[in-house]
């Protein structure tokens, strides 16, 4: 033993489901590593897809768009 006392016991939870949810895709216009035709091609089956004039990191190089994109939802 190693002096530490009793290992504190799991708590348990409840996990509830998700009802609904909001399906909506960002492409980025000026992705380099994944190009925006295939971004595209995937955000097909999203409810509304937003085009970000930025590259593969918009949190980086467009921090306010990002922002305003997560709050709108």
């Amino acid at each position: 033993m190693c002096g530490c006392g009793r290992l504190p016991t799991p708590t348990s939870f409840r996990v509830t489901a998700v009802t609904s949810t909001v399906d909506r895709k960002a492409v980025c216009a000026q992705d380099r590593g994944t190009p925006p035709r295939l971004q595209r091609e995937f955000a097909r089956r999203a409810g509304s897809v937003v085009e970000l004039d930025a590259g593969h990191h918009p949190f980086l190089s467009r921090p306010a768009v990002v922002r305003d994109l997560l709050l709108s939802l």
